[in-house]
């Protein structure tokens, strides 16, 4: 019979994971099998996996992902007497 309140099974708390630089974390509740989604802000893209599962062991699974700066590169070519702004963007 349960009679004391440590007799009873806490539930098993990640805490919040953190916050990720140039990013944002999804998420309400941080149990055990919830899962938390991140995004990047725009002109970012996302390294790693965007979803973390909270774990038996209160810990969050996998590795927490970063935000990478998307970026231009620009060079200028001249063919035929015209001139081109060639541009490439990085991923």
């Amino acid at each position: 019979m349960l009679t004391k309140k440590s007799d009873f099974p806490s539930a098993i708390d990640c805490g919040y994971p953190g916050y990720i630089e140039d990013g944002y974390v999804e998420g309400r509740s941080f149990l055990f099998g919830d899962v938390v989604k991140y995004s990047c802000r725009r002109g970012f893209r996302m390294e790693g996996r965007a979803e973390r599962r909270c774990g038996r062991k209160g810990v969050w699974e996998g590795e927490e992902p970063s935000c990478k700066r998307k970026w231009l590169s620009y060079r200028m070519e001249k063919h035929a007497n015209m001139l081109y702004r060639i541009t490439s963007l990085y991923l």
